[in-house]
């Protein structure tokens, strides 16, 4: 299965489960304004090395928040075949769940499940 069809199985299978992820495009844009300054804007959160999917995870949380459902940060890095998170991409997981969201790398819609603690 290629990587943008895993993005888009992701998404459905995310929405299915009432959580939001979104593709997370990173990259630079060339902006030339009117008197032809030429302008290099970032864009994709937080830049290289972040997540390939961002999005929510939603989870009952107890005592003064019973019933209520709120958004757990969610970054998923979609990787195909065998392929790995590189160094930076890692370390983006890492610091995602140091803070207790949900982070990981998928390959399956297993892996997402699995992730986000879906049953």
């Amino acid at each position: 299965m290629s990587e943008s069809a895993l993005y888009k199985d992701l998404s459905i299978c995310a929405t299915s489960l009432n959580h939001r992820l979104w593709r997370n495009e990173i990259g630079t844009a060339v902006y030339r304004n009117p008197s032809g300054d030429i302008y290099h804007v970032p864009y994709g959160i937080p830049g290289p090395g972040g997540s390939d999917m961002l999005g929510y995870t939603l989870r009952t949380i107890t005592q003064d928040d019973v019933g209520k459902m709120l958004p757990i940060f969610t970054g998923i890095e979609g990787k195909a075949g065998r392929k790995k998170a590189r160094a930076n991409q890692q370390t983006f997981l890492d610091a995602i769940t140091r803070v207790g969201g949900y982070a990981g790398v998928a390959r399956t819609i297993d892996d997402y499940r699995y992730i986000v603690g879906a049953k």
